[in-house]
């Protein structure tokens, strides 16, 4: 999935006494993305304080911390009496698009469409959802947290090891569980991927580190586990690492780092992919945050 584009961004700014939940839902009920509103200010002078909704066509979590830093520097400029001079965008939002329209009418780009149909091909592991029972009100929903043990090797050993990223390292888990729960241990499983979609490499000459908007790709990945002791590799044993190595030689033959897929099915017109189901299974893996 791409989203390319250039809207016209209007802001709506609206002065309150108090910034309380209330007017913030209000702000958020006045975004209107077919009238180009996509931002929503309040400001409340008393407690000199801002709050800003953005609509997620425009910001993605990666601008959001451009943004917050653009502010910051732009507030202590004007603080000090310094003219607001702000670090210059590489790659606008606008350029960007241009560049992937461009870069679709490569004809190596089309020679990748096989290998996007060879993995939309994987056999579902699932029974196809039924529209009138299986709903969003009662699907179920699990959260886990780990504390710094466990977290430590998995943000740095585990990278020095296998020089592989983290999201690499939490997709090999993720089918590694899923193989475990379907029994299923010689069956392909295909799943859905989410990535940041600044994808910079995939156009030579792009620059997107201080590049405000949505940015996202989404691209099928099929793993095959099979032979593998998949209870030996979740339990930490020698399997793991041969199931490391087979899932990232995986992610590092995919076109484009995966960005190459939205290009053929939405830039390319590639009906074949557009008509294909895409997996079952999805898997986004959000980022780092610092805890500050």
């Amino acid at each position: 999935m791409l989203i390319t584009g250039n809207p016209t961004i209007l802001c709506n700014l609206l002065t309150v006494d108090e910034l309380t939940d209330a007017a913030v839902l209000c702000a958020r009920a006045r975004l209107d993305p077919a009238a180009g509103r996509m931002v929503s200010a309040l400001w409340a002078p008393r407690t000199a304080e801002l709050a800003l909704v953005v609509h997620h066509l425009v910001v993605d979590g990666v601008s959001w911390r451009i943004l917050l830093e653009d502010w910051n520097v732009a507030w202590m400029q004007h603080r000090g009496g310094q003219p607001i001079a702000l670090a210059p965008v590489g790659t606008s939002f606008q350029r960007w698009a241009h560049l992937l329209d461009t870069h679709a009418g490569l004809p190596e780009v089309g020679e990748h469409a096989s290998t996007w149909q060879r993995i939309l091909d994987t056999p579902a592991l699932l029974a196809a959802p039924d529209p009138v029972s299986d709903t969003y009100a009662v699907a179920g929903h699990h959260t886990a947290e780990l504390d710094t043990e466990p977290t430590r090797p998995l943000l740095g050993d585990l990278h020095a090891a296998f020089h592989a990223g983290l999201q690499d390292i939490l997709l090999i888990a993720y089918a590694l569980a899923w193989t475990e729960f379907l029994g299923s241990p010689d069956a392909s499983i295909g799943i859905d991927v989410e990535g940041h979609g600044r994808e910079e490499n995939a156009v030579p000459g792009a620059d997107l580190s201080r590049t405000v908007g949505w940015f996202t790709t989404l691209f099928p990945v099929r793993i095959d586990l099979t032979g593998l002791d998949v209870v030996d590799a979740l339990a930490g044993g020698s399997t793991a690492a041969s199931a490391v190595k087979l899932v990232k030689e995986t992610l590092l033959g995919l076109p484009d780092n995966g960005i190459g897929f939205g290009i053929l099915k939405y830039l390319d017109r590639n009906e074949e992919l557009r008509e294909l189901p895409t997996p079952q299974i999805s898997f986004n893996y959000l980022g780092r945050f610092a805890g500050s």
